[in-house]
């Protein structure tokens, strides 16, 4: 379905952006959110160590007092009084042990609890996170997805999923396989593209041909995997599904570089194949990657999410992902917010066909209150997306209790489902 901006150009994704929006502001504010807390516990555990460090200077000094005060009057004084003064002395600094042990127990008990409480706060964040990334793709995402035939007759194919974006964040997701699908058994070469045939330089032995090449069919060989990583397009093809059976490691490189290496075949090192049929190896390449690439829009699980190489619950600073989601978004924020008529709303439409367009709203007031469940002090990031005029400042609004504002509102115009409408 095609979608236009508000002034019906062309938009340059394929998706209702308007909830992605939401989605990422949901998260943002969530991140925000956590991070300030995590500052203030941070602040308080800062202050319980420093009145907890004083408490025990002055308790120390007041045991050294006294020891000294002993010591000034030992001298004249008879041997009784002087053993009742120690005996009062090392009560005292029983005492005094037991309060330094009392303040460091009551230390050690909060420094504990705000651990924890920062713990709850960072385990909090991954249902938005989750829910945004499941449902939705960020500006920019690169996509990877690696699918892997059963090897041996117990095991099934299965699936998993990559999103990596350029601002550090990577997320994993499980990917459910429809049972009626291509990809719920093991496939042929045969079954994707037909025969394909390969002429590689032969070794020298019986199988030298005059040419010198050896000529290998792969149409009945099994696809055993495919990986459409970022980097690289990979392929497996192997003779049985098997570990040990022997077959082909194809790959294409991003340079656009074709290698083919032999698995389980001590014979077949050092392989490269002819380049007037290479284009045979690249079509299979692509078919599987574009084929294997559909299976990124079945994901049903996130099984990590990770931002610069920390997990999401290990965040030191999780307010560095929630910009690196305003910067993903804002700028085409900005272009809707441009080309949208009114200045109350944002506003794309859907190209039905047939000269019809269903308009698709968002008032800027929902998104305000959801930012607004932030302090002003933390609204700054947020006029990167352009939803506030210069200068305005932000108010507080009343929650309406009859209305969800966590959710897309109907078009009094035209009524759409924005989750249907995704």
């Amino acid at each position: 379905m095609k979608y236009l901006y508000g002034d019906a150009t062309t938009f340059p994704r394929e998706d209702n952006f308007l909830i992605t929006l939401q989605a990422v502001i949901r998260a943002t504010v969530a991140l925000i959110r956590a991070a300030r807390a995590r500052s203030e516990q941070l602040q308080q555990a800062s202050t319980l160590e420093a009145e907890a460090a004083q408490d025990q200077r002055a308790l120390e000094q007041i045991s050294k007092d006294a020891q000294q005060a002993l010591e000034d009057h030992a001298h004249g004084v008879s041997s009784r009084v002087l053993a009742a003064r120690s005996r009062a002395l090392e009560a005292l600094q029983q005492s005094l042990r037991q309060e330094l042990a009392r303040i460091e127990h009551e230390l050690r008990a909060a420094l504990n609890n705000n651990e924890v409480l920062t713990r709850r706060r960072q385990q909090a964040l991954l249902p938005a996170m989750e829910q945004l990334l499941l449902d939705r793709d960020l500006p920019d995402t690169i996509w990877g997805c690696t699918w892997e035939a059963g090897l041996q007759r117990q095991m099934a194919p299965g699936a998993h999923a990559i999103a990596l974006h350029p601002g550090g964040l990577e997320a994993s997701f499980r990917v459910e396989i429809d049972p009626q699908g291509p990809w719920s058994a093991a496939r042929r070469v045969r079954d994707v593209v037909g025969e394909v045939t390969i002429a590689m330089p032969a070794r020298t032995g019986i199988l030298r041909r005059r040419d010198g090449l050896i000529r290998h069919k792969l149409g009945a060989l099994f696809i055993a995997a495919v990986d459409t990583g970022p980097k690289r397009k990979t392929l497996l093809l192997k003779s049985k599904l098997l570990e040990d059976a022997p077959g082909y490691l194809l790959s294409q490189m991003e340079n656009g570089n074709l290698d083919i290496n032999g698995v389980n075949n001590p014979r077949a090192l050092g392989l490269s194949v002819a380049p007037e049929q290479q284009p045979e190896l690249f079509t299979l390449l692509h078919q599987l990657a574009h084929d294997v690439g559909d299976l990124v829009n079945q994901r049903q699980e996130v099984t990590g999410i990770r931002f610069d190489n920390q997990n999401l619950a290990d965040l030191s600073a999780p307010d560095e992902l929630a910009m690196m989601l305003l910067d993903a978004v804002s700028p085409l924020t900005r272009e809707i917010v441009r080309r949208s008529p009114s200045r109350g709303e944002i506003c794309l439409k859907k190209d039905l066909g047939g000269r019809r367009r269903e308009e698709l709203y968002l008032p800027v007031d929902e998104l305000r209150t959801l930012i607004d469940e932030l302090p002003t002090s933390a609204h700054g990031p947020f006029r990167a997306l352009g939803i506030f005029d210069e200068g305005e400042p932000t108010q507080k609004t009343e929650p309406n209790i009859f209305n969800d504002t966590t959710k897309p509102r109907e078009s009094e115009r035209v009524i759409v489902d924005l989750a249907e409408s995704a």
